[in-house]
């Protein structure tokens, strides 16, 4: 039993010392640590567009009718915001959207005014640049997001031609 126990002793004893000969080079220093919090909290930094709704299907609209969508976005990062363009894939879709920067934690709108003077089915995409640093979602540019809006443009009666 004394032998057990001299071998359990023994192990501890070897534990602790082999602990105590770490050397300080094997820890990162206060200033590598602060370091690397910094890199963490700065790669969270900056201003980042969040889309409520990317897509939208309109259904039906009568032709000659106004016909108007609103996109509802807001800046979840840390910086202002800043919308730098809008492109869409066709001249029937005409978007607005804020010129001014727009402040963390703060929402607003891309208005597009669509065309429903020819009669069919129309399904666009419209490009949203801005300064974001990522988006949340799974764009490949990250500065970029694409909004889809579909709808279709029917007679007065309800029938396309």
């Amino acid at each position: 039993m004394f032998r057990y126990l001299s071998i359990i002793l023994l192990f501890l004893i070897s534990i602790h010392l082999s602990a105590q000969n770490t050397t300080n080079e094997a820890k990162p220093s206060n200033n590598e640590a602060d370091k690397i919090v910094d890199t963490i909290i700065n790669q969270n930094a900056g201003p980042k567009i969040f889309f409520t709704k990317k897509s939208k299907d309109l259904k039906t609209v009568v032709q000659g009718s106004e016909l108007t969508y609103r996109f509802q976005f807001s800046n979840e990062g840390t910086e202002p915001l800043l919308i730098s363009n809008i492109r869409s894939s066709c001249q029937c879709t005409v978007a607005s959207y804020p010129k001014t920067p727009i402040s963390a934690g703060k929402s607003e709108y891309v208005t597009l005014n669509l065309d429903t003077k020819k009669l069919g089915v129309f399904n666009k995409r419209v490009g949203v640049y801005s300064n974001a640093i990522n988006d949340i979602d799974e764009s490949i540019n990250k500065s970029r997001i694409l909004l889809n809006i579909r709808w279709e443009v029917v007679e007065e009666n309800g029938v396309l031609e």
